[in-house]
């Protein structure tokens, strides 16, 4: 029922009697409803893809009182209960990318102090974690952290913006441009001054996400087009703003929910064409070398680096992907690290071995 006043922009019963603010005041409670229910673990965790879709319109309702309540009801759940699992799923951390093309100045800042807020006391927590033991990753600490890391909001963030409804068409240059500014509303602080940042888990990340297609209209090639060209805007946000591309051990591996993506049926689909206008595609200048992983980051470097494999049931060909209900709080589960490949570029033996177990500066490779 609380869906439905939402379908119907607050006047469930569809007669035409209500006004408009009367409307607005019953589509944000029946939001907010949901939002609390959300946070109850074991009930929130029924909800699927199609409502929680529903429930992102408030985030661009009309009325900017509707955006401006229904973001402060968003960041209370997002804040409260940590590590005490009392707060909403991170899957609504992706909310905050429609927050991108919000015209009100005032509520945009609002909801971008909310964002990193949200962003740094999940930051904080993760360092209290007991992740890593002597004899390896523990399974406790890499199970809270599969709750509570920040930048997995941008596999929740591709999929709501690929179903806004004001993005009815994959090619057009406007629409892309605002889709782009969403994006980079998020990844901002998740790339700036953050000292965990990972090129190759975002790039990895990006690349897993355009190998599926849309869980809930996965027949719609509209539809897939959208995500696809999302994921596309993605990759060459990371592209341009990344300075970094040093290796670095990351704390997890990439996941993709299946509550919102979907297994293409070609097992071995690799989904290599842009879906943006060359205008808005980035240029980048890559030199190429031989991959050695498996869609990760390809890094240049004369040594090699050895992660510590930690070995964990998943679902799908590579036991890659995560069955809704056993990532009933994010609809995410992180493994331990894996194993870091590193790829040699094609030069004489005798200029690779002569600096052998020593890292120089590294190029990240696109292809």
């Amino acid at each position: 029922m609380l869906n439905a006043f939402i379908v119907n922009r607050g006047d469930l019963l569809q007669q035409g009697k209500l006004s408009k603010p009367e409307m607005a005041w019953l589509r944000l409670g029946a939001g907010c409803a949901m939002l609390k229910i959300c946070e109850q673990k074991g009930v929130g965790d029924q909800f699927n893809a199609e409502q929680f879709y529903h429930l992102s319109l408030l985030m661009t309702d009309e009325v900017p009182q509707v955006r401006e309540l229904f973001a402060a009801k968003l960041h209370k759940g997002l804040s409260k209960g940590i590590p005490n699992n009392r707060c909403l799923p991170l899957d609504f951390m992706g909310y905050y990318a429609l927050a991108g093309q919000e015209p009100d100045k005032k509520i945009k800042t609002q909801i971008r102090q909310h964002m990193i807020s949200d962003i740094n006391k999940r930051r904080e927590y993760i360092k209290t974690l007991p992740v890593w033991s002597s004899s390896g990753p523990t399974e406790k600490g890499m199970g809270q952290l599969a709750h509570i890391l920040p930048d997995y909001m941008l596999v929740f963030a591709v999929p709501v913006l690929a179903h806004d409804p004001d993005f009815t068409t994959y090619d057009d240059v406007e629409q892309l441009t605002r889709m782009r500014q969403c994006l980079w509303f998020i990844l901002e602080p998740l790339m700036t001054k953050n000292e965990f940042y990972c090129f190759g888990f975002y790039k990895n990340l990006i690349e897993r996400m355009k190998n599926q297609k849309d869980a809930l209209k996965g027949e719609d090639d509209s539809m897939n087009y959208k995500l696809w060209a999302i994921c596309d805007l993605a990759m060459g946000i990371i592209l341009s703003k990344t300075t970094n591309y040093e290796m670095k051990e990351f704390p997890a591996d990439t996941r993709i929910p299946t509550m919102y993506f979907r297994r293409h049926e070609e097992p071995l689909w690799v989904n290599a064409k842009l879906y943006l206008p060359p205008e808005m595609q980035v240029n980048m200048n890559f030199h190429k070398c031989k991959d050695s992983t498996a869609g990760g980051v390809k890094l240049i470097s004369r040594g090699k680096v050895r992660g510590r494999p930690v070995k964990q049931q998943g679902v799908g060909i590579n036991e890659t992907d995560v069955k809704p209900s056993e990532a009933s709080e994010t609809k995410i589960q992180l493994p331990g690290m894996e194993e870091e490949c590193v790829s040699e570029c094609d030069e004489p033996p005798a200029k690779r071995a002569s600096v052998e177990h020593k890292l120089e500066p590294m190029q990240c490779v696109f292809v």
